[in-house]
């Protein structure tokens, strides 16, 4: 009897190394279904940003049509107020958005219009919604797919002033916009992100694509930074008033914070 005691004992000993393996291999397993369904749970994302482009194109106001050409350090110093940012709710595999950009630009001898003052004011406001398509590679990486669709506002206004022409202008346009974000999980902290959209879709007289490519660390599970380069053409022209054909190509740098419930 004593030795089918310490023959049972010695047995448990001996297993109980495996049984903690199984354990701690059911808790693992649970983490990783943990994360691959975190992109389902409901979220909002806030994520400003500062992008720095240079332009060159063409713009016409008035009796004035002139080519644009300003680097980065060009357009800040005369950038007098201005923002950026985007906000995301996802429920799911759906999500909402709005975005918008503005600023206010001035220069007392624009060289582009003559040396004249030139004050000039843009907004941007986009909103639409998509759907997430997520692809798990391994445990580690993973493909995330969002095609999106939505209206995009703008509104330019300019006024030049000077001894050579007094004249201003202004115009809105509302236009149809669609594209898709991609994500690719690298690791827990390191993702590669790319953004393409495209507005007008020959619906309107307007033609505008963006394209944006960076790379996002994340600090936490409610920070990351991104970095990365965005390059955008657009086309707005109207009857009268101010009519803009930019290109803009720069950096671009910003963080994400998400809140979940």
């Amino acid at each position: 009897m004593k030795r089918l005691v310490v023959s049972i004992f010695a047995t448990a000993i001996a297993a109980t190394p495996c049984i903690a393996h199984v354990s701690d291999q059911k808790i693992d397993e649970e983490d990783r279904r943990d994360a691959a369904k975190e992109h389902l749970k409901s979220s909002l994302t806030l994520s400003p940003y500062l992008w720095g482009p240079s332009l060159s194109g063409m713009a016409s106001l008035g009796p004035i049509n002139a080519p644009v050409n300003l680097n980065l350090s060009e357009l800040a110093s005369g950038i007098k107020i201005g923002g950026m940012g985007h906000l995301q709710y996802n429920r799911e595999n759906l999500f909402v958005y709005a975005e918008a950009i503005g600023a206010r630009f001035g220069d007392p001898e624009f060289a582009t219009f003559g040396n004249q003052s030139v004050k000039t004011h843009a907004i941007l406001l986009e909103t639409g919604a998509g759907i997430h398509h997520r692809f798990e590679i391994d445990e580690n990486r993973s493909l995330e797919i969002s095609p999106y669709a939505g209206v995009r506002y703008v509104e330019l206004k300019a006024a030049i002033n000077g001894p050579l022409i007094i004249t201003s202008g202004e115009n809105e346009w509302i236009d149809p916009v669609i594209g898709t974000i991609a994500r690719f999980n690298l690791n827990d902290r390191w993702a590669l992100v790319g953004k393409a959209d495209v507005a007008g879709l020959f619906i309107t007289v307007n033609s505008y694509r963006n394209f944006a490519l960076g790379l996002e660390h994340r600090v936490n599970s409610r920070l990351s930074f991104v970095g990365g380069y965005r390059s955008t053409s657009g086309k707005f022209t109207a009857d009268r008033g101010l009519t803009v054909d930019l290109d803009g190509n720069g950096p671009i740098v910003g963080l994400r914070y998400t809140l979940r419930n």
